[in-house]
């Protein structure tokens, strides 16, 4: 016969590895990415955040995502609003820092909701990709739209 507080364990651990299971297929992205919970507390986050921040996994889970903005307040704001269902996604710039001795490397945020009610997705991508992102687009569009000579600035 099990006890109640067994049967509630076994749950919370069956909980925990649908979860770790549902991201790691965020661990193949390119992008940075971490999901918080209720506290804006880390409960994944992929390698290439890992790479971002220079920050061992072990180390970052469980601590408070917002610790490693100079925006602490917007992403705050922000993660509380996904959370609140006052959107659904929301995109602003910001600046990670590992720490005051290190220069911060300014990224473009996604904050998303997730199923949960109580997760947040927050992606990260470095302003550099997302310029790069925006540049593809573009000659894209133009190749789109008929335009058929397209000349890259010279490097003068």
């Amino acid at each position: 016969m099990r006890t109640k507080a067994a049967t509630t364990d076994e749950s919370a651990s069956k909980a925990s590895t649908v979860i770790a299971y549902r991201y790691t297929v965020l661990d193949a992205l390119a992008t940075s990415v971490a999901v918080v919970d209720l506290r804006s507390r880390v409960t994944h986050l992929n390698a290439a955040f890992e790479d971002l921040l220079g920050i061992s996994r072990r180390i970052l889970m469980g601590t408070k995502l917002v610790n490693y903005f100079v925006e602490a307040d917007l992403l705050a704001q922000s993660i509380d609003a996904a959370r609140n269902n006052a959107f659904t996604v929301t995109r602003f710039e910001a600046t990670v820092q590992r720490d005051l001795a290190t220069l911060g490397t300014p990224v473009h945020i996604i904050v998303s909701r997730l199923e949960e009610v109580d997760h947040v997705m927050v992606e990260m991508l470095p302003v550099e990709k997302q310029l790069a992102k925006v540049h593809g687009q573009n000659i894209l569009r133009r190749s789109q739209n008929g335009c058929r000579r397209f000349r890259y600035p010279s490097r003068k």
